[in-house]
């Protein structure tokens, strides 16, 4: 009776054992799976964080790389303007000089009209398509107000509308090569430079071409900005 009564104490032993591991297994299941699960909810909103930055990273570089692709048609622009200006103005220099040699004849006349007209009209393009407030642009508006002068007068020399054409070539040199280092810049960092970068810009561009030609509209029109 005694063996009997043992073996049925170690029987009920064993099912207590089987039956808390039966209850502790599934916790312990339970608890891994919220964890888990946890973790993976957790891990998925930093993804889509993750996902949602880079998604508006590269909308704001594409948005610079499409107003840089814009940029180079308009420096472009710019360029051709300036070459024409300058053509403009040799063309009424050398004019110029046939009347002083030869005097006033009504082709010469005919000509003299086109060219003004058209220098009017191509300075007009010009200021409307540079920024009025960068201290370059307002040297170039007043250089060229002055070049548009003397090439009107049958009395400049050669040597006088050379020196005004090389301020305003200078001019139009540094627009120009400051708008690409703009581009290049704002392409390279995926984001818009501010007005202070830009003057920067002028700064370094100016003083690289001519520092003498730079400092004296560093001390007029850079004060004006």
């Amino acid at each position: 009776m005694f063996q009997i009564y043992i073996s049925r104490l170690m029987i009920d032993s064993e099912v207590k054992k089987l039956n808390l591991v039966d209850v502790i297994t599934p916790g312990i299941g339970l608890i891994t799976i919220y964890f888990s699960w946890k973790s993976s909810n957790k891990s998925n909103k930093t993804n889509l964080k993750l996902g949602e930055l880079q998604d508006s990273t590269a909308g704001k570089h594409r948005i610079v790389e499409n107003i840089g692709a814009q940029r180079i048609v308009w420096i472009n622009n710019v360029r051709e303007l300036f070459v024409e200006f300058n053509s403009l103005c040799a063309e009424l220099q050398i004019n110029n000089e046939l009347v002083l040699l030869n005097g006033v004849d009504e082709n010469k006349e005919g000509k003299l009209i086109s060219y003004s007209q058209q220098l009017l009209k191509v300075m007009n393009n010009i200021e409307l398509y540079l920024n009025p407030n960068e201290p370059y642009s307002q040297f170039l508006f007043d250089r060229m107000k002055e070049m548009r002068e003397k090439v009107h007068d049958v009395n400049t020399v050669y040597h006088m509308f050379n020196l005004h054409r090389e301020m305003v070539v200078f001019a139009q040199n540094v627009i120009l090569k400051a708008e690409w280092r703009r581009v290049k810049k704002e392409t390279d960092k995926g984001e818009f430079i501010d007005k202070k970068d830009m003057l920067k810009i002028f700064n370094e561009v100016g003083k690289e071409m001519n520092p003498g030609a730079h400092e004296s509209i560093l001390e007029k029109y850079f004060k004006k900005t």
